[in-house]
Parts: C-alpha cells; sequence; structure tokens
C-alpha cells in the first residue's frame, strides 16, 4: 500500500515538477531521475579508447553522480549541471552505467542503465589458416567469434578472453565465408568487427594423371586431399568464374578424377561452407599430334608421259592452327625422267610443342602407255587347223613384258618377255575376237604396274569350214526301208565341231515308198559368215526283191511274185550271169510271172524300175535229181590268226594249212570222194589247182583264201560245186612307241605286204588315221594330239588285225624323251570313286558319295610307265593302301630317276546327293533349275565314263547313264529342264494333272531316236509312285508309264528316249494269262484299274522293249508311238485264240495314262540245230539277219551264251557287220575246252527298218574244243 501510494505521489510530484520546470521553477521529486541519460561508443580499434555519458534535461545546478552498474561503484569526480547545457562524464570505461542527481538534500533514483558501448575489434586470418586473432580489444573483456547466416552449416559462436595487451585469438576454425568478432565488456557488446573473415580450405593436391591424347580429349585430373563432400571446382585457362569448366563433390577418400580433359592450364579448388580453397594450379600437356591432310587424292594414276604436279598438303594442329605443309617438308622422287612404277611421297610435319604429326603418304602410279594393236588376218586359206594371224603392237616402253589376253573372261593366251623394241609383232595368233595386250614394267624400285588394256581386236576368220558325210554315200535302200539321216560333220579352224554340226542346214527329200534316186545337199555357215562348200548324199531306193520260186528239172521253171507293175524282171545264174532270152516286162495290175523252159541250176531274179534294180531275190533252183551232191567235211568258214597255231588246221610257224576235205555221192555211181577235184583262190584273186580231195597248202600272206569242190559223176553229170573260206587274219601290231614332245607315233612289225595298212585309233575306239604301209615294216603318224590309251591295227588284204598295246602321247617339249610319267588311272576301290585326270593341267578330281568321311580315304592308283613312285609331302604312298585326309586338296608328286617330277593336285569333294543303284560310276553334281541347262562331259571325264557311266547328281534326283551310252554318244550331254506343273498344265487336262511331280524334261547326246540303253532316273522318297513319259498331242495331255522300280524309299525310271518325264501314283498294268485245251491256247486279259479300257495288239512293230543297262531283270515292254496310234489297237472283248507265235501285247488305258505293255509269254526256244557241234574255243558266231538290225539289239542282253555246268553268263563282245545284217558273237576269253554251252537269242531283236520282233526265240547248243 505504501509502495502505491509513493508511486502515486511521485507522479503527481513528476507533473507537478514539469509543471514547475515550464514555469522555471525547480524542483527535484524525490526517487525520480530528473533527465535523460545516453552512452557513446568507444572510438578507436585499439582498446585504448575512452567513452562518454551524457546527461542531458537534468536540472541546473544539480550534481549529477556516474555509478558502475556491475556493482553501484562512483565512477570520476560528480558533475555540476549548468544551465542549458547537457552534463557529459568524460573518459569513461566501457560497460554499464547508470547517474544520480542531487538537488539539495534531494537525491534522485538512478537513471536507466546505459551502455558505453566497447570499441569494434580487427580480426585477421592467414591465408590456409584455421586461426583467427582478435586486436583492439580491452583488457578483462571477452570475445565473441560468430559466422554471418549465408545458408551454409551454422556455426556455433565462440568466446575468448581478452589477454593482458587486448587481443586474442580462436584456433581450428572450420572454413567458412564471413567470420565476425565482438568484444564484450560488462556484458556490454561492441559493435562487429569491421571485416568479416573468410577460413579457406585446405590446398587440394592435384595429379595430371594423363595427357590430353592424340585427340585432345583424354586428359585426365585426380583430385586429393580434399573432404568427402567437399565441392572441388576445375577451372581452364583462368582462375575466374567465368571459366568454371566443372565441379564435383569429393568422394568418401576426399578426392575425384576428372577425365575426357584437353591440353592447357588448369585450376583446381576445394568450396566448404561457401569458402573456397586457394587453388592448386597444373597443366594438362598437349600430346596431340598435328594433321596432315593431303591435297587432292592418296593415289594418283598417271600414264607415262604425263607431268607430276604436287597438289601439297594442310596441317591441323590444336595449337597452332592449320597452315600449309612447307615444301621442305615434302620428299619427292618422282623426275621427269622417271620411268614407269609406283613412287611414294611422304608428307612429315612437328608443332611448337615438338609433337611429330603421323607421316602422310601419296602413291603415284606411272602406267606404261596403252599400247596400241594392228591386225593382220588370216589368208583364208581352207584348212581346219588354220591359218593364225599377227597382231603388232605400238607404243611398248622397252624392257616391258607384253601379256596377249582374250574375251570372254580375259583368258591369258600368252606372255611376251621383256621387249627391246617400241614396236612389237605378235606372230601366229588363232583367229578369234576380243584380244588385247597389257604391257607389265617392273621398276627398279621394286615395283609393278601395268598399262590400261588396249582396244579389242579381232583376227578375223576367213577359212571356210569343211563338211564330211556321216555314213555311206551313197545309200542304197530298198522300197520300205526307212531312210535315217545321219547328217554330215562340221569341221572349222574356229567353231567347234559340236556346235557347227548342229547348224548344218539339210535339205531334200527321200521318198522311199517310190524307186528312185534321190539327193540331200548339206550346207553350214560358220560364225564368221564363212560357208562351206556344200556336199551331197545320193540316196538310191531301189526296187523291193521280189520272191523267186523253184522246180524241179523236169519241170523247168521259176516262178516270181511280189513283183511291181512295169518293172523288167531279170532271170540269173546264181553266179550273176543274166540268163539268155529270160526277161518280162510285168503289165500293169501284174505281181507274179513264170519263167519256163528253165536248165537246171541255181537262179535268182530281179526287178529292174527304171534304171534301178532291186536286190536279188531268194536263190532257187531247178533241181536236177540226177546230180552228184558233195559234202563238205568240216566248217564251210575258218578263221585264224597269223602266227597262232589253231589246231587241227593250222601251225602258226609252218603257216601250213591242212584241209578237212570233202566227200561226194552220187545216186548211180556212189562214192565219187576220190573223183573230187579242188581248186585254191588266192587273196589276190588268182586260182591254182590242189590236190584230187583236198587242199593241203602254206599260206604266204594274211588274206582271204577260198576253196571249191567239184565232182563230175560217170555219166558226165556235175555236182554243184562246194566252197571252204579261210580267214587268215594279220598279227597282232607290236606296241606303237612315242618319243615325248615330237606329238608322233612310231608303229613297228608292220607286215611286208603291198597291200598293208596301218589303222590309228583314239581311246574312244575312234579311227583317227589310215596310213598305206606298202611293202614296208614301219609307219609312222604325225601331229597327234596329246592323250592317253591310242593303239593300232594293220590290214592286209582287207583284213583288219586286232589291236596293239596302247600308247601315250604327251606334248610336253621340255621333257626328255621317254620320261613320260604320271598317274594314268586313279580311284576311291572301297567307295567305288574314279579319278577325272587332266594330264595338261595337272589336276585329279574325284567325287566321293556323300557322307564319306574324306579324313581317311585310300587311294588306288596306276602310273604310266608302272616304274614311278608317288609321295605326298615326302611321305611314300602305296597304292591300295596309304591312307590320306583328303578334306583339302592334296598335291601327288610322280617321280623317276633321270626324269622330270610331275605333279598332280588332287581335289576330292563328296555327292549331292546318294544312290542306291549306280554305285560305282563317275558322280558329277549338277544343280537343276527351271531353265534348259546342258551339262557336257570333258574329254577327261569322258575316258572314265565310256568304262564306268556317269551319274549325274543332288539333293533332288540322279540320272544315271551307261558306259555304252557315253561311248555311242557323239556329243556326251546331258541336257535337263524341271518344269513347273503350272508350265506343263492346262485347264482342260484330266484331274491327275494335281498329282504329277518330278517333272523334267531331259536328252542325252542331243539324239532325235531312243537310247541306245535307258537313261536311269531315282528319285528319293518317291515309293509307290510309277515313272511316265509325258506327251501333248491334240492339246491333249496323255501318260504313258515307263518301266519303273522301287529300291529301298527310292524310285528308279527308265527314260527310253528323249522327252518330258514326271512322276504319278502307281499304275498298274493288265494280266494275260493262257489256258490250253486240245493244242489249242486260249488267251485272257484282264486289269486291276477299275473303268480301264484293255486294248491289245499281235503287232510287235507297235511296242518296244527296253532292259536296264544295270539289272537284267528290270526290264518291260512298252507302248510305241504316239497316243493316236492306239485307234490301231483292238478293244478286248473276249478271251482270244489263233495267236500266231505268242504275239500278243496288251495295255489298260484310263483318263488318258497308258500302261506299260504286258508281252504274252513268248514260245519256246526254237533249237538251231539238233546236234551239239563242236567248235573252236575261239569261236565267231555269226547270226544273219535279211535286213539291218538295230544296234539296241547289241546293248539290251537279248544275245547271250551262257555255261552249261554253272548256267552263268559268259563275257562275249557283239559286234554288227559293215551292213547291219550280221551280229558277231566272239566269246572276250577262249571257252574252256571241251564244255558245252549255249548261244541264246530272245525275241525282242528288231530290224533297223523292219520294226517288228523276231517270230521266235532262238538257241544253239554247241562244245569247245
Amino acid at each position: 500500500m505504501k509502495k502505491k501510494i509513493a508511486i502515486i505521489l511521485l507522479c503527481i510530484i513528476t507533473v507537478f515538477s514539469n509543471i514547475q520546470m515550464g514555469i522555471g521553477i525547480q524542483v527535484l521529486a524525490e526517487g525520480i531521475f530528473p533527465g535523460s541519460v545516453a552512452g557513446s561508443t568507444i572510438s578507436g580499434n585499439d582498446g585504448k579508447g575512452k567513452g562518454t555519458v551524457t546527461v542531458t534535461g537534468a536540472p541546473t545546478g544539480a550534481e549529477l553522480t556516474l555509478y558502475r552498474a556491475k556493482d553501484n561503484s562512483s565512477v570520476g569526480s560528480p558533475l555540476q549541471v549548468q544551465a542549458g547545457q547537457n552534463a557529459i562524464f568524460q573518459d569513461v570505461d566501457a560497460g554499464r552505467y547508470y547517474v544520480k542527481a542531487t538537488v539539495g538534500t534531494t537525491i534522485s533514483d538512478a537513471s536507466p542503465i546505459v551502455h558505453v558501448q566497447p570499441n569494434p575489434v580487427t580480426i585477421h586470418s592467414e591465408e590456409n589458416s584455421t586461426t583467427i586473432t582478435v586486436s583492439g580489444g580491452v583488457s578483462g573483456g571477452t570475445f565473441t567469434l560468430y559466422k554471418d547466416d549465408d545458408g551454409t552449416a551454422p556455426f556455433t559462436p565462440r568466446t575468448t578472453n581478452v589477454d593482458g595487451q587486448g587481443n586474442g585469438k580462436f584456433e581450428l576454425v572450420p572454413p567458412g565465408k564471413n567470420y565476425r568478432v565482438k568484444q564484450v565488456i560488462d556484458s556490454v557488446e561492441s559493435a562487429p568487427s569491421n571485416n568479416g573473415v573468410t577460413i579457406r580450405p585446405n590446398k587440394v593436391a592435384v595429379i595430371p594423371s594423363a595427357d590430353a591424347g592424340p585427340n585432345n580429349d583424354q586428359g585426365t585430373l585426380q583430385v586429393l586431399e580434399s573432404k568427402a563432400g567437399n565441392i572441388i571446382r576445375v577451372y581452364f585457362g583462368e582462375f575466374n568464374e567465368s571459366n568454371l569448366l566443372d565441379s564435383k563433390p569429393a568422394d568418401s577418400q576426399g578426392g575425384y578424377t576428372f577425365t575426357g580433359l584437353k591440353a592447357g592450364k588448369y585450376f583446381v579448388t576445394q568450396r566448404e561452407n561457401g569458402a573456397e580453397s586457394l587453388y592448386t594450379e597444373v597443366i594438362i600437356k598437349d600430346a596431340q599430334a598435328p594433321v596432315i591432310t593431303l591435297n587432292g587424292d592418296s593415289e594418283i594414276t598417271l600414264v607415262h608421259g604425263e607431268e607430276y604436279k604436287e597438289l601439297g598438303a594442310t596441317v591441323t594442329d590444336n595449337i597452332d592452327g592449320t597452315f600449309p605443309l612447307p615444301s621442305e617438308n615434302i620428299k619427292n622422287p618422282i623426275t621427269k625422267d622417271s620411268p614407269p612404277g609406283i613412287y611414294i611421297i611422304t608428307y612429315n610435319a612437328t608443332d611448337t610443342n615438338g609433337n611429330k604429326a603421323v607421316e602422310v603418304t601419296r602413291k603415284v602410279i606411272i602406267k606404261p602407255k596403252r599400247v596400241k594393236l594392228t591386225a593382220t588376218h588370216t589368208s583364208g586359206a581352207s584348212t581346219p587347223d588354220g591359218p593364225n594371224g599377227d597382231i603388232t603392237v605400238q607404243n611398248v616402253y622397252p624392257g616391258s613384258i607384253l601379256y596377249l589376253y582374250q574375251d570372254p573372261g580375259g583368258q591369258l593366251i600368252k606372255t611376251y618377255p621383256k621387249a627391246n623394241a617400241e614396236v612389237i609383232d605378235l606372230k601366229d595368233i588363232p583367229v578369234g575376237k576380243g584380244y588385247f595386250v597389257i604391257q607389265e614394267y617392273k621398276n627398279e624400285n621394286g615395283s609393278t604396274v601395268m598399262s590400261e588394256p588396249s582396244e579389242r581386236i579381232e583376227i578375223k576368220d576367213t577359212t571356210p569350214p569343211k563338211l564330211t558325210l556321216n555314213g555311206d554315200n551313197p545309200i542304197k535302200l530298198t522300197m520300205g526301208d526307212q531312210y535315217i539321216e545321219y547328217g554330215a560333220t562340221a569341221t572349222d579352224n574356229v567353231d567347234s565341231s559340236a556346235e557347227l554340226s548342229a547348224k548344218i542346214q539339210i535339205s531334200g527329200n527321200v521318198d522311199t515308198n517310190k524307186p528312185g534316186t534321190y539327193t540331200i545337199t548339206y550346207n553350214v555357215t560358220d560364225k564368221a559368215g564363212n560357208s562351206a562348200a556344200s556336199i551331197t548324199r545320193t540316196i538310191i531306193v531301189n526296187p523291193k526283191a521280189v520272191t523267186a520260186i523253184g522246180s524241179k528239172a523236169d519241170i523247168g521253171e521259176v516262178g516270181v511274185k511280189n513283183g511291181l507293175p512295169g518293172a523288167i524282171l531279170t532271170l540269173y545264174y546264181s553266179d550273176g550271169k543274166p540268163v539268155p532270152n529270160q526277161t518280162y516286162t510285168l503289165k500293169a495290175g501284174e505281181t507274179t510271172h513264170v519263167f519256163k523252159d528253165v536248165k537246171p541250176g541255181k537262179y535268182y531274179v530281179t526287178q529292174t524300175v527304171g534304171a534301178l534294180e532291186s536286190l536279188p531275190s531268194n536263190v532257187v533252183e531247178v533241181v536236177d535229181i540226177d546230180r552228184p551232191h558233195i559234202t563238205l567235211e568240216g566248217p564251210e568258214k575258218l578263221s585264224f590268226v597269223w602266227n597262232e597255231d589253231a589246231e587241227p588246221y593250222y601251225d602258226g610257224v609252218t603257216h601250213k594249212f591242212t584241209d578237212p576235205g570233202a566227200t561226194a555221192e552220187d545216186y548211180i555211181d556212189g562214192n565219187l570222194t576220190e573223183q573230187i577235184t579242188t581248186t585254191l583262190t588266192l587273196p589276190d584273186g588268182t586260182t591254182k589247182p590242189c590236190n584230187k580231195t583236198s587242199c593241203n597248202i602254206t599260206f604266204t600272206e594274211p588274206g582271204v583264201y577260198k576253196i571249191t569242190y567239184n565232182v563230175m559223176a560217170d555219166r558226165g553229170t556235175v555236182a554243184d560245186p562246194k566252197q571252204r573260206t579261210i580267214t587268215v587274219t594279220p598279227p597282232k601290231l607290236a606296241k606303237p612307241t612315242s618319243e615325248t614332245g615330237t606329238s608322233m607315233i612310231n608303229v613297228s612289225s608292220v607286215f611286208n605286204h603291198s597291200t598293208s595298212v596301218v589303222h590309228l585309233y583314239n581311246t574312244y575306239d575312234q579311227l583317227i588315221e589310215s596310213k598305206a604301209a606298202k611293202n614296208t615294216t614301219i609307219a609312222s603318224f604325225k601331229d597327234i594330239p596329246a592323250g592317253l590309251g591310242y593303239y593300232v591295227t594293220q590290214t592286209v588284204n582287207g583284213i583288219e588285225s586286232a589291236p596293239s598295246e596302247t600308247v601315250n602321247v604327251s606334248s610336253d617339249n621340255d621333257a626328255d624323251k621317254d620320261k613320260l610319267i604320271g598317274i594314268s588311272s586313279f580311284r576311291f576301290s572301297k567307295e567305288q570313286a574314279f579319278g577325272v585326270i587332266n594330264q595338261e593341267k595337272g589336276t585329279i578330281t574325284v567325287t566321293v558319295p556323300k557322307g564319306t568321311d574324306r579324313t581317311k580315304l585310300t587311294a588306288s592308283f596306276t602310273t604310266i610307265n608302272g616304274q614311278e613312285t608317288v609321295w605326298i609331302n615326302g611321305q611314300k604312298q602305296t597304292s591300295g593302301t596309304t591312307v590320306q585326309n583328303f578334306t583339302n586338296s592334296v598335291t601327288y608328286e610322280v617321280k623317276k630317276t633321270g626324269a622330270t617330277t610331275k605333279t598332280y593336285r588332287v581335289t576330292v569333294s563328296e555327292a549331292s546327293g546318294n544312290s542306291n543303284t549306280w554305285t560305282s560310276t563317275l558322280k558329277r553334281n549338277i544343280n537343276v533349275y527351271t531353265t534348259p541347262q546342258t551339262f557336257t562331259l570333258s574329254p577327261e571325264e569322258q575316258q572314265v565314263a565310256v568304262k564306268q557311266g556317269v551319274s549325274f547328281v543332288n539333293n533332288d534326283l540322279s540320272i544315271h547313264v551307261s558306259p555304252v551310252n557315253v561311248k555311242e554318244s557323239s556329243s556326251p550331254s546331258l541336257n535337263i529342264n524341271s518344269m513347273s506343273k503350272s508350265s506343263m498344265i492346262k485347264p482342260q487336262d484330266p484331274s491327275w494333272k494335281n498329282n504329277l511331280s518330278n517333272i523334267i524334261e531331259l536328252n542325252w547326246g542331243q539324239t532325235t531316236q531312243s537310247f541306245l540303253q535307258p537313261i536311269e532316273v531315282e528319285l528319293p522318297n518317291a515309293k509307290d509312285k510309277t515313272f511316265v513319259r509325258l506327251i501333248r498331242e491334240n492339246d491333249q495331255l496323255y501318260a504313258i508309264v515307263q518301266p519303273t522300280e522301287t529300291v529301298g524309299s527310292s524310285m528308279v525310271g527308265l527314260a527310253t528316249e528323249p522327252g518330258t518325264y514326271a512322276l504319278l501314283d502307281k499304275v498298274n498294268r493288265p494280266i494275260i494269262t493262257t489256258s490250253t485245251n486240245n493244242g489249242e491256247t486260249t488267251y485272257k486279259i484282264s486289269s486291276y484299274v477299275s473303268g480301264a479300257k484293255i486294248l491289245y495288239t499281235a503287232d510287235s512293230n507297235k511296242v518296244s522293249f527296253d532292259r536296264s543297262a544295270r539289272k537284267n531283270l528290270f526290264k518291260s515292254h512298252l507302248f510305241f508311238g504316239n497316243p493316236s496310234d492306239l485307234q490301231e489297237w483292238q478293244p478286248y472283248k473276249g478271251p482270244l485264240t489263233n495267236v500266231h507265235n505268242g504275239d500278243l501285247y496288251a495295255v489298260a488305258v484310263k483318263d488318258q495314262i497308258i500302261s506299260a505293255v504286258t508281252a504274252a509269254e513268248p514260245p519256246p526256244m526254237k533249237e538251231w540245230s539238233k546236234d551239239y557241234p563242236v567248235v573252236p574255243r575261239h569261236k565267231v558266231w555269226e547270226i544273219k539277219y535279211n535286213t539291218k538290225v538295230d544296234k539296241k539289239a547289241l546293248y539290251s542282253d537279248v544275245i547271250y551264251v551262257t555255261d552249261d555246268v554253272t548256267k552263268a553268263n559268259v563275257p562275249v563282245s557283239l559286234q554288227l557287220s559293215a551292213d547291219g545284217k550280221t551280229i558277231f558273237v566272239a566269246p572276250l576269253q577262249p571257252y574252256e575246252a571241251n564244255k558245252q554251252y549255249t548261244l541264246w537269242i530272245e525275241k525282242e531283236i528288231k530290224g533297223q527298218y523292219k520294226n517288228t520282233f523276231l517270230k521266235q526265240p532262238t538257241k544253239m547248243t554247241f562244245i569247245a574244243k
């Protein structure tokens, strides 16, 4: 209560006092300080300054006393307030103060406490120091360190005492900016120090760990000794913010690595709490070499004579900039006299930092000039082997090598070593287009340069081709014979014979139904437009032979039938002399005549139309039943080889012949053998008498000898003479010889005779040349092409000997004489794979079955003369023994002492497909496309294929061609075309068109006739399919079933002639069954094909027969002709009888599919002779026909010989006579003595023109002695 009263009173007094003051009356109220008090700030910063306390508004005359607040002690002397003035206490130390006023006896309360603020201090920190020193303080005070709030990490203020000198310090101050200090005296803070201090982080360590590199971007700075999390800053060039390159926080290890830096000066700092350390200056070295860039191309090509102008180069450097390369830095070896060659110009540069540029080069190619060609063409002479032309070459650089090439393909023809003049003549260049020359120069600096090819030039062919007829001229036919056009062969000095022969134009017609003389003309023009001299062939169609009918002498008539109305019939004695007054001209409508009053004897008849006389009719006899009869002892025909014994008739040493003689009988006189007289006809045609009953003679020369036997009865009647023919064949010639490099074959041991002729054949049995060797024992053949397997025969008196041993011809002029060596045959026996040897190129290629392990194959081989050794990489090879890896090509070396080593490159490849049938043929891989292709055997392939056959294979099919087809073909080539179904079928075709597959069109040998042996087509994965030939006739599609066999999962079909073949669903042929009742055979035909129409014929002219060359039982009769020919077949309506000789053939036809032909069982074999003749071991059977035989008979296994004990076939050779009417059957080895054999002749043999089978199969059983 008392305090409240006091306060109220004080307020009242104060108010009152103020009022009094306002009116000049000063009254001091008790307890209240009159006036206001203010303290100052001590000036200066050395800690020695003093402050003031100023009192204003105090009563005049009042005594003012200053007190220190902390201890209430008075400070200094009191002050008397002067009127109108402030009272100021001087030299006051910093601190807290208050003032009291005394007026009279009244003492006021203390004034509010005022502060005399200490002076601001001075602070300082050394670079890279964490200590802040403070000066200007007042001893006894304290310093407070703090940091301005700049958003960085907060800082807790620190305090330290002021020492006696007024100083202080703060240590281990963390990095930061704007540190400040205040001093505190008596709890009074000074103003902050006027200078903020920055404590920097420590200076980082920097290692330039990698230079800038060649591309000035691989420099590396490794920063160390930073604090984890601090920001490391990198400056480039200058240390200012604008050049800041990068900043990254330090890793946990207090470091960071900057990469990808270019060369130059770098400044690196670290920043912590906004404070940045001093920088560390480093340099990344300039490792970037200058770059040289060529002006112009790096390769310049000039032609000799053109000037080289230096284009220079430009240098680019990261520091030095871009500038032209000085000429002294260019090294140029080219002078105005430099010859052709390749020259290298070098360019070098170094920058100011010593970095060397990578040397740059420019290649300057100075080519020889392009040569100029002038041709000298052929002379136009008609020689198939020439002539050649010349080429003149200009602009030749002396010392150059000239290369002569020819298009297509730029084939190198010849090389001409260093030319010594600017103009060179190239001699003896074969005719042809596309010749060009390149010259090559070898510079002393080791470089070689070639000119641009010259312009193409042609050695023109002015030589006309030459035509040679194939076959006979003239050709004599009989009415009704078929005329076969044998064509002609064209040879030319440029065009191939096969190509040119195919272009031969044939004009003229032959009507074989009308007797007459016809002319066929042949013309051809080669590619160069040279026309051959035309040649002609004369075809004489003679009237057909009539049939003569003999009689007995008491009738004395010779009847004639099958004559032509208007023809002149002439009766001849059997010796060819016309019978006087026995001719007759048939009248219109007449075809028969009877010659009367004909005496006993043998006769034949001809008919003549115009000037053309027919062949003789059959010989008939007007028999004199009263004449004696002669019977020969022994064979009618005998054949011997000169110098070779043939018991019991011929002694090969003495050449004596023992005649078995003859016997004679007469129905009246009995045995007239002793009255027989004999006459000998010598090879030259002269005759001389022999002994009475026989003609034992000594042969003086090879040839044909004839012994004629005659006898006369006592009544004067003469028997028909009998004749024995003895053929003495010349001896086989000794093995011919050939001197290497001469292209000659020399023959010795020729039979010394005026008629001797030596014949040269090649390995394909083709006649090369015949040379007369009159009265000499030697012969020579020149200009023989290099090759293997030549042989010779000799003909004496028209009789040809057996072949000699073979000889090889080498054209290698560098080989020593008699030193021809090499491999003559090569095969893998186990794999049945045969090598194709090219002697000229020294290569052997072998195709082995698909899947063969080529790493271990055993080769079997023979050498040319048998004395060589064979090596691979120094390892001697043994035929049939040494195992070799043929995965890659292997080089064989053939060696012989004194001879040049011959090398062969053997390449073994796998067949594209496998065959289940033909395993031992030559394999040839092919690709079959939907465009026609031709695969032609090379001469080397042909040499193998004529013995083994050839298989053309790929994954989809195999086509097998027999050795016979290869040997007999003039053009050993396969033509094949894989046809799409869409290209073959049409909308109107039968529904089975959709089941067709594997459609191919094929031909062999470019023939238009049936193949001599079928071409076998093997198709994998075609089980239960049938092989058919497709024919389109009258826009209708037909399928004719071919012989088909299933082998495993494959189908094998026989292609019998050129045409289009395919696979179709299996089609069954009809079945023919027979039954016999009372000697009459009934034939029934049925078919498994529902709805099929059965047709039959008894005419074998309408069917053909083919047998596989591989498998004897794979055979069949086939429909022969066009589908329209079926109109001549008879529809089967029921059982058939009266089938002559079993000639019955049937087909089933449905939806234009014609089945294979079913033939009735042939009649039993007819015995040729009831007696078993005894024959020599080398017996050659002659099977004679009355017309030319179809050559297919030789290759269809329809004629063969069997051993009657083993039933096995005996190897025989079948040959056709020159007139084509006789087949000779000769054993390849003599028959075994005292052994029985059978010669079989099946029914399926046709004539070349008379296209029907034999009436009956025949056999002849005989015994060899």
